[in-house]
């Protein structure tokens, strides 16, 4: 018998279809040919035809829907406009400044007369001589040493040390000389005193010989006449 699941031919006693595994159940109108002499369509084409039936149905249904080619408008920036100049403006122009100078200029030297410092004569200054008194220093001459002596007093010549006075013709070292006074020998002051070249200068009358002139009471460092009470 023919098997109306697979087209197959299948026993008589068969009840099912070994292919489909379906029941074998034929009617009286089945198991008859056709008026025709066709067979039906095959099971498994009917099954093959619903299934793509559905695929088709299934890809109409799911099928994306068109996408709009539209643009979108893009947003518009607007950025306002830059004025660059074409040009700078220029700078004032330097001035020059001139000093006008002169070519040759004349310098007038500034000389100032320098007043030459005088050197020490032998001009002695006058001082009054005091009373005569004891031999106290006082102030004979200004910047020298002070004297022990007085005009109308009387002196020695120092024995420390023992040297010989020089007398003079006037008060200085530039006077004429006129003799030695020894050490201890005894003078009178007869005038002075004079201030010569910061000595203190006394003029005297040896009473032992005939001497008489000026000479040096002493210097900065010692006395070369003593007073005598």
């Amino acid at each position: 018998m023919k098997c109306p699941h697979c087209q197959g031919n299948h026993p008589d006693t068969a009840k099912f279809c070994p292919v489909t595994g379906l029941t074998l159940e034929f009617s009286a109108a089945d198991t008859q040919p056709t008026a025709v002499g066709r067979s039906r369509l095959p099971f498994g084409l009917l099954i093959g035809l619903g299934l793509l039936l559905l695929a088709g149905g299934a890809f109409l249904i799911w099928r994306p829907l068109p996408v709009s080619k539209t643009p979108t408008p893009a947003a518009t920036i607007t950025v306002p406009a830059v004025t660059v100049p074409t040009s700078l403006p220029l700078l004032p122009a330097a001035t020059d400044v001139s000093i006008p100078l002169p070519l040759n200029p004349t310098v007038t030297p500034q000389v100032s007369a320098a007043t030459p410092t005088p050197w020490p004569t032998n001009t002695p200054d006058f001082i009054a001589s005091p009373t005569p008194s004891s031999g106290t220093p006082w102030p004979a001459c200004p910047g020298a040493y002070d004297s022990r002596l007085r005009k109308g007093g009387f002196a020695t010549v120092s024995l420390d040390p023992p040297q010989a006075n020089n007398v003079r013709s006037g008060a200085g070292v530039n006077q004429q000389w006129v003799g030695k006074i020894q050490p201890g020998e005894l003078v009178e002051i007869v005038d002075g005193p004079r201030c010569v070249a910061g000595w203190v200068w006394w003029k005297i009358e040896s009473q032992e010989t005939d001497v008489t002139g000026w000479t040096s009471e002493g210097d900065e460092e010692d006395y070369w006449l003593v007073p005598v009470k």
